[in-house]
């Protein structure tokens, strides 16, 4: 089973996640021509992958895993490194992982105690995260500008109470949803 295939910023390489090892998935890379051997990769002790994105500067894969972890993948060194867990499970596949340009920070949405998402922000430097949206919003899909400066996502703050999906028996309000944007400096 061959999954989610990604090419590399620059398009000379081409990675994707395989079972084909007969043990646990790893992530497979080679040049797009075909041409020659597939270097294999352990992801460890995750069985499964989603939501894989290349880092600018081609050194990292992130992605998230069969138990809710975002892990950060360093080519260079073969290592792996868990770098938070997310918050319900059927966020798997739907956290936003997002890089920025300069490729020191991975952005992506976690599901609060409360059921609202918010944005985090992880630091490759000092392998840090922190939130950058409030528990009272529900916060998700974070994109970097081209400069780096600036993380759009989109907010709600007009979430009202309802029930599970499986309850007909309520009545329950229709958010609005609207872009925002976070204007970055350079400090942690």
């Amino acid at each position: 089973a061959d999954r989610r295939p990604l090419w590399s910023p620059k398009g000379d390489k081409v990675a994707w996640f395989s079972d084909n090892t007969h043990e646990n998935y790893v992530v497979k890379i080679t040049s797009p021509d075909g041409l020659s051997n597939a270097e294999d990769i352990s992801i460890g002790e995750s069985k499964m992958a989603w939501e894989p994105v290349w880092s600018p500067d081609a050194a990292h894969i992130a992605f998230v895993d069969n138990k809710l972890r975002v892990r950060v993948l360093d080519l260079k060194t073969k290592t792996i490194k868990t770098v938070d867990t997310g918050g319900i499970n059927i966020e798997r596949g739907n956290m936003g992982l997002s890089w920025s340009p300069d490729s020191k920070w991975l952005a992506y949405s976690k599901t609060g105690d409360n059921n609202f998402r918010r944005i985090m922000l992880w630091a490759l430097a000092n392998n840090r995260v922190k939130p950058a949206t409030n528990t009272f919003a529900d916060s998700f899909s974070p994109a970097w500008d081209r400069s780096g400066k600036h993380l759009y996502f989109l907010a709600s703050t007009d979430l009202a109470l309802r029930s599970g999906w499986t309850n007909t028996s309520s009545m329950s309000t229709n958010p609005e949803y609207a872009a925002y944007v976070i204007n970055l400096d350079n400090t942690d």
